[in-house]
Parts: C-alpha cells; structure tokens; sequence
C-alpha cells in the first residue's frame, strides 16, 4: 500500500512537472493591428449604413486662441474641470532632465496616472504603487510606497493624482484612496473604498471626489477622510484601467461610469440630476466591447464633451444631459476645445 502512494505520488510530481515546463503554445497566421488606422476614404463594412456618417477630408480655417502659461497642472487634464484654454509650450522641445519614478509598463501592470505639478513639485505614480515628488529642477524630493502591508506589490496596478492645497490625493488599484502631504510625502489618511480604483480623484474645495471599479461614486472629506456620501452603481466586466475621471463645477458634479454612463449630481448632497449614456461602437473592432467612459468630461461654458474608447466623441448639454452632436471618433482622454475646433487622440 505505502509503495502504491509513493508511486502515485511520483506520476503526479512528473505530470506537474512536465506541465511547468511546456512553453505556452504559439498560435500560426499572420498578425493583424487591431488599432490600425484605416486608408483614406475607407469604412469598415456596415460601419457607414449604420451611422449615416461620411467623414470628409476637408481643410477648414483655425484661429488659435492666445497661449495660456500654466504654473500648475492640479488635475488630469489641468483643472477641476479638465480644461486649460491653449496651454504654453515651447515649439523646439528639448530635453532639460530626466528621473526615474519607479517601475514602467509590463504584462499585467501599467502607468495609469497623469503627471501633476504644483507649488514647483511634479508628482509621479508608477505602474505599482509608488509616488514619487521631483522638483521642476529634476531633484527627487520624496518616494512613499502605498502598497498595503498584508498585499505584494505586484497585486495590482493603476491609480491616479491629485493636488490640492498642499495635500496630494493617491488612488490606487488596490481599492485605497490616500491623502499625502505634498512637501514631505507623510500619510495624512487613508480610506479603504472596497474596489479597485485605477481613475485620478478629483478634489473640489474640502471634498474628493473618485469612481471605482463597481461603478460606485464616493464624496470624502478632504481634512479627515471620512465618508460623506456615495452613490451606487452597477458593476461592468470591461471596465478601462486609468479611464475618465470626475469633473466638477460649483454647482454640479459629473461623473463617468465603467457601465458606458455619464452621472450627473449635485455637488454637495450627491442627488442625482441626470443620466447620459456614453454610448456607440465602432463596427467590426474587437476593443468596442470596453463599455468605459475614458474621455474625460471636459467642461466649456455649457458644453460638456466625452467619449469611449469604441468611436464615439459627443457634446452635451451641461445642465440637461441632452446630446448636442456626436462624432464617430473614440476619445482616449480628454479633448482639448480651442477655438471652433475640438482636438482628441481617437481609438483609430
């Protein structure tokens, strides 16, 4: 009997061991680019006849604002409400310095977090869960790792920043939001939101504002952390690591969803005024099951412009939520509105 266990034993040791050390199987054929760009003229078949939309390939005249320099850069897409008229930049670009802020893209994790700049601070977070401040001279000022202590570091990744009034605002795929001080990088408070949280918060006066992954929206109060309201949501299975985040008015609060839907409540007490679908897909592109939200609400007067990652661009109503127009071109961020024109890298 013993030596029957042994030998099972061994079989079942070889068998493991043989299945370590098969290399993953290679599929032949050619390799197509999912995202490459389509000739001049050419629509993927059934795109057309299902939108109605001919893109033409005109040239109309541009009449660019005056170039606006930026001391600060507190949000992802510059401001609360992710827009900055013709930000300054210098036509000849050269490298003045460079720093290493951590650990970049690979299988399985990357930077999901924009770069945000204040008090002559940049703050950085790579695709684990470290933070970095550099000062606009290049020196690293502070590093803090906010991965949690019963967690590894690799189990998991995305996040986005935040800055405002010396206090720096971390979320993080590990289903955290962490408040730093800027100069020092010292934890101020922590608040644990039971779900990944791969988008950048959005802070408004003494609240943060941040979505996570279950489609859930939080308001938290910025001195201490503690929850003022949330409002619940349905979760999606194809939810955008590092995808829209909030926007914010004094009066109204916009929200986009993993679920493909734009929310918006009133800023204080979380009421729900409206509801927008974010909806539309490129035909015949295997990426337009994503559902998310990933171009950020971009707010202009009364307009609020957005987008999906499956070709879809539209223009809002800020107050009612009523469709202006929409464009058969995906939003990968936030556009940027410049006179007439409205510019965005699209999902082509």
């Amino acid at each position: 009997m013993g030596k029957l266990k042994a030998g099972i034993a061994c079989a079942a040791l070889t068998v493991l061991l043989v299945a370590c050390g098969e290399r993953e199987e290679i599929l032949p054929g050619v390799r197509e680019n999912l995202r490459a760009p389509l000739e001049a003229g050419e629509v993927l078949i059934g795109e057309s006849a299902l939108s109605g939309a001919e893109v033409a390939d005109v040239s109309v005249p541009f009449s660019a604002p005056a170039m606006a320099v930026n001391a600060d850069w507190t949000h992802r897409g510059g401001d609360t409400d992710h827009f900055v008229q013709h930000p300054a930049l210098a036509t000849d670009l050269q490298r003045i310095w460079s720093v290493s802020i951590g650990q970049g893209n690979a299988r399985g994790h990357r930077i999901t977090a924009d770069p945000v700049v204040a008090d002559g601070r940049v703050f950085t977070l790579d695709s684990r869960a470290q933070v970095t401040a550099v000062s606009t001279a290049g020196q690293v000022l502070w590093t803090r790792d906010l991965t949690p202590l019963d967690e590894g570091e690799d189990d998991a990744s995305g996040g986005g920043l935040a800055v405002s009034d010396g206090r720096l605002f971390v979320t993080s795929g590990f289903g955290r939001l962490t408040t730093l001080d800027a100069a020092t990088g010292a934890e101020l408070w922590t608040q644990r939101m039971g779900a990944s949280v791969t988008t950048a918060p959005t802070v408004f006066g003494d609240t943060v504002y941040a979505v996570t992954r279950d489609s859930r929206v939080w308001s938290i109060d910025v001195a201490n952390g503690r929850l003022r309201w949330i409002v619940p949501g349905v979760p999606s299975v194809s939810a955008v690591a590092g995808a829209a985040s909030p926007a914010l008015t004094r009066r109204l609060a916009y929200f986009p969803l993993p679920t493909g839907e734009l929310v918006a409540t009133f800023r204080q007490s979380g009421l729900r005024v409206w509801t927008a679908p974010v909806s539309g897909a490129r035909q015949g592109r295997t990426y337009t099951r994503f559902t998310d939200v990933t171009g950020d609400p971009v707010i202009v007067g009364r307009t609020l412009y957005t987008g999906n990652p499956a070709g879809r661009t539209l223009a809002l109503d800020v107050a009612s939520g009523e469709r202006l127009w929409t464009a058969h071109e995906g939003a990968l961020g936030p556009v940027q509105v410049a006179g007439d024109a409205v510019f965005l890298s699209s999902d082509q």
